[in-house]
């Protein structure tokens, strides 16, 4: 007979954000809303808000950080065919939420994402 609390013990665990396998515990965060946990290289790129936000639109959306490593990935592309899906029906905050995890997963960091929002603003 297995025990099932043996099994879940010994499966692997992953980082929320990027899905890395977790081997150390010492260095991990571990979120106060959803507790989940988070790796030492996720906890370097992203603040404690920055990580928040990812969970929460990586739940929302799916997926996980860097899942498509595109070098051409443009922001500015991605905000355009939205607005272009939208239509009239377009509604800011959800474009933005749409467009960070598009960024997301796509691995470009919050701080990345609005330095590029930034740059396309002051153009």
């Amino acid at each position: 007979m297995i025990n099932i609390r043996d099994h879940m013990i010994s499966e692997q665990i992953r980082c929320a954000i990027c899905h890395a396998d977790i081997n150390e515990f010492n260095p991990v965060f571990q979120s106060k809303v959803n507790y989940s946990i988070i790796c030492s290289k996720c906890m370097v790129l992203f603040s404690e808000e920055e990580i928040e936000v990812a969970l929460n639109l990586l739940i929302l959306y799916g997926g996980y950080f860097g899942q498509y490593k595109e070098k051409k990935f443009s922001v500015i592309e991605q905000l355009l065919k939205i607005v272009d899906n939208e239509g009239d029906k377009i509604d800011i905050e959800t474009t933005n939420m749409k467009l960070l995890h598009l960024a997301l997963i796509h691995g470009i960091t919050p701080k990345q994402f609005n330095h590029s929002m930034e740059r396309f603003l002051k153009e």
